[in-house]
């Protein structure tokens, strides 16, 4: 007898691993968002000039709008986020492919590198549900690591969600610091 469809549940004489690939799904999202937000921040000091009406070119340059935690995304933080989004994307391909061993392996490096990231610098907003979703990762890589496929799946929804939480709140538009009045050289 096979399991319903959607069901994350795994029996003791089953070959494959249960589908964690709708649990992943938010999760591989998480991928795409710090992507963006590094591909967006990644000139965060370029500066540009601004013309007033005239269109002359002003001698004084403004800082370009950036997100609030460009630096915490893009730095130190950011690469250890992406080992953790690399690792949960071995864990999905091994899910789908159906390599049980494969999946354990991913599992265990997903704990270790959860484990990482929370020794890491935490993000100027939302730290508390930043550590929470890593913890998460920390434990559903454990559960994986011993074929316990079905305590993961919730836990890689929660992570996911924490991070996307916390990846959204980081991303918010810094405020752009518009010249000095009457700092213009050319009046």
């Amino acid at each position: 007898m096979t399991p319903p469809v959607g069901r994350l549940a795994s029996s003791p004489g089953s070959r494959r691993p249960p589908r964690l690939r709708w649990a992943l799904l938010p999760v591989l999202l998480i991928v795409m968002v710090i992507g963006v937000v590094v591909a967006l921040t990644g000139s965060s000091g370029a500066k540009t000039a601004s013309r007033p009406a005239g269109g002359a070119a002003s001698a004084a340059p403004v800082e370009a709008a950036v997100t609030n935690g460009a630096k915490w995304i893009t730095g130190r933080s950011g690469k250890l986020l992406a080992v953790v989004n690399a690792d949960l994307g071995r864990l999905a391909a091994a899910d789908r492919a159906g390599q049980r061993s494969a999946a354990r392996t991913a599992g265990t490096q997903l704990a270790a590198d959860a484990k990482a990231a929370l020794d890491g610098p935490m993000p100027p907003v939302e730290a508390t549900v930043y550590q929470s979703a890593l913890k998460d990762f920390e434990q559903a890589g454990a559960y994986t690591a011993s074929g316990e496929f079905g305590p993961a799946a919730p836990l890689l929804n929660a992570g996911g969600s924490g991070i996307t939480k916390v990846t959204a709140a980081v991303d918010t538009p810094a405020a752009v610091n518009p010249p000095a009045p009457g700092s213009d050289p050319n009046e």
